[in-house]
């Protein structure tokens, strides 16, 4: 519903990014020298030219991913293997599998490269690009070239559980061992900073709830993060950071793994393709907010066609937003009464007597309304969107209706 800020736009850009590569880099079994970039910084110490002291941990060698390894063709030996050659081995795993899932992913990671190395540069991209239809055919791909439902769903699993692993170093584990607890604690700090840093405060999918970030005493809340393409179907997508979208727990449930697209917060919203509106159930009485008089009703209007205009009514049907906002009438009526009380006189009375508070009659009216006015600030606080689109309609409203004598007649 409410578009949202890319990391590219954030003032620590490069902050965000270095985390973000370090957290990424915890997670894969690609060779950290094809991720850290030249320059490369993060606060540990970690730089590009010291990629040889980057603790990047080989698989467990359980059973069964012995047998896995076996099962591509590569084989450790009998004797106990070095960090180094499990390692080695864990990106020979990681390039088959790739190879297997998808021909075309392969050539954009692995052309020109030897002995299980990626293009650094390609790698990045493929982390970074927008997952939109239109990103990602910037990079050679198109969403039909990997369909959601095929005769390679085992090598998706493995992809995802072997090879992008989110898992190991985004999301929450229960730790089973010391070194286990420890990854999840720094996991789970990572994890809390990166959010902190988008910035997002307002669920952008309803745009109904909080998601802000909160540490105290050791313990944190923060937002859920959504894969705009759910990981299990696209994989390759499970860590780029354009696919992580920062959401409340309700919708990122609602949403789960569901087929039809959704607006794309990093570059869509909803915008006057969709209005909030209140419709009387009696007369226009109902919309000076009055509780004696009869409740108006909370309704979607959609204007256009084409994809967009479906992803808008997708996002709707999925999120339930209709219903959802219509539980939200007691505060709908607070609007509408504060709406129809607070006249221009007001405002000017208002911005008249206090100067030194208001940098103009917007700001008097936003503070009366207890939202934005401004379409690129709907996303700062819950509800933004309805009170900008209902305070837009009763603009129209009372400018043609005298509500004063239908005032009178009620009465």
């Amino acid at each position: 519903m409410i578009k949202i800020k890319p990391y590219t736009e954030l003032t620590n850009k490069d902050e965000f990014f270095n985390l973000y590569l370090y957290m990424v880099a915890k997670a894969v079994p690609f060779y950290p020298e094809d991720i850290f970039y030249e320059g490369y910084y993060y606060e540990n110490g970690i730089t590009q030219k010291d990629v040889s002291e980057y603790d990047r941990n080989a698989k467990r060698r359980t059973d069964n991913y012995i047998k896995l390894l076996s099962d591509y063709g590569i084989t450790e030996g009998k004797s106990k293997s070095t960090q180094k050659i499990k390692q080695e081995n864990d990106a020979k795993l990681a390039q088959k599998m790739i190879e297997k899932y998808s021909s075309a992913l392969h050539k954009f990671l692995y052309e020109g490269c030897k002995d299980g190395h990626v293009d650094p540069k390609k790698l990045r991209e493929l982390l970074t690009t927008s997952v939109s239809e239109t990103g990602l055919k910037k990079i050679g791909f198109s969403i039909t070239d990997f369909p959601a439902d095929d005769s390679n769903n085992t090598v998706r699993q493995q992809l995802l559980k072997y090879v992008f692993r989110y898992e190991d170093s985004f999301s929450k584990k229960i730790e089973k061992d010391d070194i286990q607890a420890k990854n999840k604690a720094e996991n789970d700090d990572n994890i809390f900073r990166l959010v902190e840093m988008l910035g997002v405060s307002v669920c952008p999918y309803c745009n109904r709830l909080f998601t802000t970030t909160v540490s105290k005493s050791g313990k944190t809340v923060r937002p859920q993060l959504d894969h705009y393409r759910d990981k299990s179907d696209y994989p390759f997508l499970a860590l780029s950071i354009m696919n992580l979208v920062p959401s409340c727990a309700v919708c990122n449930n609602i949403k789960g793994n569901k087929k039809d697209e959704v607006l794309y917060p990093y570059e869509e919203e909803m915008g006057d393709n969709c209005t909030f509106y209140v419709e009387p159930k009696d007369d226009y009485t109902a919309l000076t907010g009055a509780k004696r008089f009869n409740k108006t009703e909370i309704k979607l209007k959609f204007v256009g066609n084409g994809t967009k205009e479906e992803r808008v009514k997708n996002s709707v049907n999925i999120f339930k937003l209709e219903d959802l906002y219509n539980s939200h009438t007691d505060i709908v009526s607070d609007l509408l009464l504060n709406r129809y009380i607070c006249t221009d006189k007001m405002i000017d009375d208002i911005y008249e007597n206090f100067r030194e508070l208001f940098q103009n009659k917007q700001e008097v009216r936003e503070t009366l309304l207890m939202g934005k006015l401004d379409k690129e600030y709907l996303g700062e606080r819950p509800l933004g969107k309805l009170i900008h689109d209902i305070s837009s309609q009763l603009d129209k409203e009372y400018a043609k209706i005298k509500l004063i004598g239908l005032l009178n007649k009620k009465e």
